[in-house]
């Protein structure tokens, strides 16, 4: 237990720093003093958190104590303690309670077969919602993350997809990784094939990935927003006659059971390789000697 609460402690310490990197690099750019921090800054900068980069009242709150923290460390006065920001602090932690008792609903494999169907046309819409869908599910990344994709960021091998994620809209110092995909040869939930469709079909060379369509279907050249992204899905979701408690977040909420479904099609499709492998030969040389043996007889 002792081990358990050190580790938390390492990681709560962890957090800490990395939101006073964060909260130190918006001071620079808005030209005030991080510490000591004025309150009406730390006011100013949990507005932007909200307003400009969506995060969570929970993590709001979260970096609002990790600066009280920092300011305690250095002797100085903490903003915190400021009416103003304690009750910024109330309303968050309200808001938290309400959105934790939201049940997570991810979208399971018996939903995707439904959404298969309805996405399962040969025009680039069906294509781009699809690829889309899977690519949600295989990354578990936010729709924001999704829909910032380039083509550059994007190297297929063989036998994976590797996506070179840009840098996360929710901190200013967050550094660029990489995702790999599993290509899944035949099976129809392979996400690198579905992309690999959309973009051919599109023909799509170099820019944003996912793009936007115009009434009527006409694709654009400008990049698909999150929103527009959330109400695609939703729309999918609603043709499929899916529960209405799904949304974009299920892709995300439905990343593990996709994940071990792919690590499974993925054996299965690698035994089946070996046994072709292993078969053909055998069957060449049972007709080679059937043939010699006809030969014989004659």
């Amino acid at each position: 237990m002792a081990c358990s609460d050190d580790l938390g402690s390492v990681n709560t310490r962890i957090a800490y720093e990395s939101d006073w990197r964060d909260f130190s690099a918006y001071c620079k750019a808005a030209r005030v003093r991080a510490l000591p921090a004025k309150p009406r800054d730390l006011l100013a900068y949990a507005a932007d958190l909200r307003s400009t980069y969506r995060l969570k009242p929970s993590t709001i709150r979260r970096r609002i104590y990790g600066i009280s923290q920092k300011h305690v460390e250095a002797g100085a006065s903490d903003p915190s303690a400021d009416d103003a920001v304690r009750t910024l602090l109330r309303s968050l932690r309200k808001s938290s309670e309400r959105s934790s008792v939201a049940a997570r609903h991810p979208l399971t494999l018996s939903a995707l077969a439904k959404v298969r169907k309805v996405t399962s046309g040969d025009d680039t819409l069906d294509l781009r919602d699809w690829a889309l869908i899977l690519t949600g599910l295989a990354t578990s990344l936010e729709r924001e993350r999704i829909v910032a994709l380039d083509v550059r960021n994007l190297n297929f091998t063989p036998d994976r997809l590797v996506l070179r994620v840009p840098r996360s809209t929710s901190t200013r110092l967050s550094a660029v990784r990489e995702i790999e995909i599993r290509r899944v040869p035949g099976d129809p939930y392979c996400a690198v094939a579905a992309l690999e469709a959309w973009l051919r079909a599109a023909a799509i060379e170099r820019g944003p990935v996912f793009r936007s369509f115009r009434r009527e279907k006409v694709l654009t050249a400008r990049r698909l927003t999150g929103r527009g992204m959330t109400t695609a899905i939703q729309q999918r979701f609603r043709a499929a006659k899916l529960p209405d408690v799904l949304s974009s977040n299920s892709l995300r909420y439905g990343a593990p059971e996709f994940a071990r479904y792919l690590e499974t099609a993925a054996q299965r499709s690698k035994t089946k390789a070996v046994y072709r492998g292993v078969s053909a030969p055998h069957s060449r040389r049972t007709k080679a000697t059937r043939s010699t043996r006809t030969k014989v007889a004659r």
